[in-house]
């Protein structure tokens, strides 16, 4: 240094902060005085030269100089450093006070000074050519992101060189910028250029949640901050928080990141090693940069949207086999792709003309394919063609091509574009299709005429079951009314009134087949008459019960009642519905081996009534159960034998329950292992309301 040092005033104070040095430049001698009250605030240096050598004020520690005279601060001028100190000027008049001001001086001090003046100026000085250095440097920095950002750089390069500026700015912290996943469960990676790595892998497996608040219009200031990692038992028992305490760091700002629309993309962290001073959320520096994060992660996850179009269009495009072409109507060039090329019977190298296309055309589509070409361009309406084209080699292929017409800002046609694929396999088949199109028809006559004459047969069908139900329905009343009158007539003998008590068991039994065969048959033409009325569902179950008891008390079996439903009214047929209970009471009687019990509940589940009946019986096999509502299936063979029947009640059952709206269904783990019926019907209002006569 060619300047000479004169004279080095001791500091006075806390010697354990450094204090800001400025340096007195000229003839100081009068200023002594003035230096003397304000020097336990700064360390003074006397020179009575400005330093020659250009990097002097960035290697020293000289943050402000005071000039003695106006001339020591056009001498200053000169140098490259006039920019980044704190500069006061000491006039001794009025003349050279508007001489500085015209020389664009920082700050003005009129002699005498006062070392309070002088102290606020310099410190003054000092703040604002801090902050004017900082807020440079910021915009430089961001200038350079947002560069990064436009031209394409690496995401990784950009963050991290985002990260390095952050601490550029503040030196006593380290940046970190967490990206989320798409899920907004988990970290995908940490950018911390400066962090040691333990530090880095225990912020990569944070709980994304944690950081991230719950309020859709959730901002910056939704940020978490803790003072003191140590002492804060919230987080200090934390794998991270231990290993940023292990380096050193005693606090730290996390700032949720979101896009558009307003989904979690990333935290920015500032970590500590002293929370005084520390960047708040609110601060421009912090804005800065989650905004700059924020906008390189959307472009980053655009272009990945971007890359993941192409990559579906390119795939769309190679499994479809589809040619992308394209006709300039200014310049007459036509450009096709690869693809397009091959489907016009041109190698993919081949340089294609519009005169090319044509020549290619097959001769009776060309004149139409032109037309369709006009139409596009004259009227602005889709182009959409299928014609023929004879590749060099004599092959034949059907071709579609679709596109439209683009125009410029004044309304002109200035190219067409579309797409081509082949459709000769489709244009085959489609005569194919054509020459077969009369035996078709043929057939589906036949099969019309034979489907007309299976109707009229199932209806001759059940025409001849009704008329055979009531004509033999009709004698067993009588029968049957005479059979019950001496069974209980006293005065014939014991051995009589069994006899005719065998055979009113026998007629009343047919007698139910019967009216099996006819309400199957009302089934089957839709005439299933049903009156319905609002009921308690208990009352028609247990008077379902009441008719079959007797055949419980005969085979000693037990019948276990247990009605929990506490809503039981429904809107049926009260005659139907008990005839569907005494159907499935009546089959688990007789599946059931004598001294086997039969279980009867009820239950609600939301707006319904569940009835079951379950019992200790046989049991089903699996594959009975699919087709155990099918009319006339009663499964195995010795079953029927051994229990007989028709197999007619539980298809009418289900016939019923599915005219009232509501479900059977049946379980059983297997034989001997028993089997359960479930009826589901909707509850209603009011007991006794009546209804409507209904056909179903």
């Amino acid at each position: 240094m060619k300047g000479s040092w004169v004279e080095n005033l001791p500091s006075v104070g806390c010697a354990a902060l450094p204090k800001p040095m400025v340096a007195v430049i000229g003839d100081f001698r009068d200023m002594l005085g003035a230096i003397e009250s304000c020097k336990a605030r700064l360390d003074f240096v006397f020179l009575n030269a400005i330093p020659e050598e250009p990097d002097f004020w960035s290697r020293s520690q000289i943050r402000g100089v005071v000039f003695c005279g106006l001339s020591w601060f056009a001498r200053y001028r000169q140098t490259d450093a006039y920019d980044e100190l704190g500069i006061v000027v000491a006039v001794n008049d009025l003349n050279e006070f508007s001489a500085a001001l015209e020389a664009g001086a920082s700050a003005l001090l009129i002699k005498p000074l006062s070392g309070n003046a002088l102290l606020r100026q310099i410190e003054n000085q000092l703040h604002l050519a801090g902050e004017r250095k900082r807020s440079d440097e910021l915009l430089s920095g961001q200038k350079k992101v947002l560069e990064m950002i436009a031209r394409g750089a690496a995401f990784e390069n950009t963050i991290e060189t985002l990260a390095l500026l952050v601490e550029k700015a503040e030196p006593d912290v380290k940046c970190a910028i967490s990206t989320i996943n798409s899920d907004g469960a988990a970290f995908s990676n940490v950018y911390a250029p400066s962090l040691p790595r333990p530090c880095k892998v225990r912020l990569l497996q944070m709980e994304a949640h944690f950081l991230i608040p719950n309020s859709p219009n959730a901002s910056h200031h939704s940020a978490i901050w803790c003072a003191d990692l140590a002492g804060d038992r919230q987080w200090n028992r934390s794998a991270w928080a231990l290993a940023l305490i292990a380096e050193g760091f005693r606090s730290c700002l996390f700032v949720p990141i979101f896009d558009s629309k307003r989904r979690p993309i990333a935290v920015f962290s500032l970590l500590g090693r002293n929370s005084a001073k520390f960047v708040t959320s609110d601060s421009p520096l912090a804005q800065m940069a989650t905004h700059l994060t924020s906008v390189a992660l959307e472009k980053r996850t655009r272009e990945e949207e971007l890359e993941t179009e192409r990559e579906r269009l390119s795939l769309a495009l190679a499994a479809g086999k589809l040619g992308i072409w394209n006709w300039d109507l200014i310049t007459n060039e036509l450009a096709w792709s690869e693809q397009c090329k091959i489907l016009f019977g041109y190698p993919p190298e081949a340089k294609v003309t519009f005169e090319d296309f044509l020549a290619v055309l097959h001769p009776k589509d060309r004149d139409r394919t032109m037309n369709a070409i006009e139409e596009s361009i004259r009227n602005d309406v889709p182009y959409d063609i299928e014609y023929r084209v004879l590749h060099p080699d004599g092959a034949l292929r059907w071709i579609a091509a679709t596109g439209r017409t683009f125009k410029d800002d004044f309304d002109r046609p200035i190219r067409m574009g579309g797409v081509a694929r082949d459709v000769t396999e489709r244009r085959q088949f489609d005569e194919a299709l054509q020459e077969n199109q009369h035996q078709l028809r043929t057939a589906l006559n036949a099969a019309e005429l034979a489907r007309r004459e299976a109707e009229t047969a199932t209806r001759a069908k059940d025409q001849f079951l009704a008329v055979l139900s009531h004509e033999l329905r009709t004698p067993l009343t009588p029968i049957m009314m005479v059979a019950s009158w001496l069974r209980d007539a006293q005065e014939l003998s014991e051995q009589a009134r069994n006899a005719f008590g065998m055979i009113f068991r026998n007629v009343e039994l047919e007698a139910r087949l019967i009216d099996d065969l006819l309400d199957l048959t009302r089934i089957a033409r839709n005439q299933l008459e049903l009156q319905f009325r609002v009921v308690d569902l208990h009352t028609v179950l247990r008077a379902a019960i009441e008719v079959c008891e007797t055949g419980v008390q005969q085979k000693k079996q037990s019948l276990n009642l247990q009605l929990a439903a506490a809503h039981s009214l429904v809107q049926c047929d009260v005659a139907r519905i008990q005839q569907v209970f005494w159907n499935l009471l009546k089959n688990a009687i007789k599946f059931t081996p004598d001294g086997g019990v039969i279980f009867v509940t009820s239950r609600n589940e939301k707006n319904d009534i569940v009835v079951e009946v379950s019992d200790t019986g046989i049991g089903i096999d699996a594959g009975i159960i699919r087709k155990i509502f099918v009319a006339f299936e009663q499964g195995d063979k010795d079953i029927v034998r051994q229990f007989g029947g028709l197999g007619l009640g539980l298809a009418i059952s289900k016939a019923i329950i599915d005219a009232h709206g509501g479900a059977i269904a049946v379980r059983s783990e297997g034989r001997g292992l028993g089997a359960a019926f479930t009826v589901r019907l909707g509850l209603t209002g009011v007991p006794g309301t009546p209804g409507d006569v209904v056909e179903k």
